[in-house]
């Protein structure tokens, strides 16, 4: 079984959410620390999924890895400011 160090070295990032924390990246060349964006919550339902469809969609158009985890950030932030998943377009 591989430990965190171990993945990131075969991914070029491994991100581990921690809810209202923010998140941890493991890159190869160390590790980051970026904070949830402050946001009045009202329903947390979605937010990793919400995460993750920023954090793709900003890498599938060429962002970069810091970029993207910024998107994936705000469309969490922005989900969770709702009731239920709704959509969230391109937070900003």
């Amino acid at each position: 079984m591989f430990g965190r160090d171990e993945a990131a070295l075969a991914a070029d990032c491994l991100i581990e959410t921690d809810g209202p924390n923010g998140l941890t990246v493991y890159f190869q060349s160390g590790t980051t620390h970026f904070p949830s964006r402050a946001t009045t919550v009202v329903d947390v339902t979605g937010a990793g999924d919400a995460f993750l469809a920023g954090f793709t969609a900003a890498l599938l158009r060429d962002q970069s890895h810091r970029e993207a985890i910024e998107q994936g950030l705000a469309a969490a932030a922005h989900c969770c400011s709702q009731i239920g998943v709704g959509d969230p377009g391109m937070a900003e």
